[in-house]
């Protein structure tokens, strides 16, 4: 049995991500995760919406037969835990386009790539790549 782990970041929604839908497509199962130390470069009113966000979530998960894993620590080594855990092929998540969040992306891969783990970042939230325009 194959298992990709998708990372939710920035993009919250179970229709029309395509993370998740590449998440889906490339293994037999899919889990579902979000790194709660994301949560600290966001303002008090970013929280409580990311916190709702997250509630909704979970909820649309739940109505399929599955669950959203809120990891502590360290990004980079929760990411990597839960994938180690559940015997993952890749993590798969939305692309970052600030600087930030490349540098956290390179933080995570790196860390994945030491059990053997790929990650793959996927257009999200951007009609075309900042590169391509």
């Amino acid at each position: 049995m194959t298992a990709n782990v998708h990372w939710f970041r920035r993009d919250l929604r179970l229709h029309d991500n395509p993370a998740l839908a590449a998440a889906r497509a490339g293994a037999e199962t899919t889990f579902a995760a979000y790194a709660l130390a994301d949560l600290a470069s966001l303002n008090l009113r970013q929280r409580a919406y990311v916190g709702a966000c997250l509630k909704q979530l979970r909820a649309g998960l739940a109505k399929h037969d599955a669950t959203l894993s809120l990891i502590g620590g360290a990004t980079p080594a929760a990411i990597a835990a839960l994938a180690r855990r559940v015997n993952a092929t890749a993590v798969i998540c939305a692309r970052g386009y600030s600087r930030n969040e490349r540098a956290q992306e390179a933080a995570v891969a790196a860390e994945l790539a030491k059990s053997g783990i790929e990650l793959h970042t996927e257009r999200a939230d951007c009609v075309h790549e900042p590169d391509e325009v």
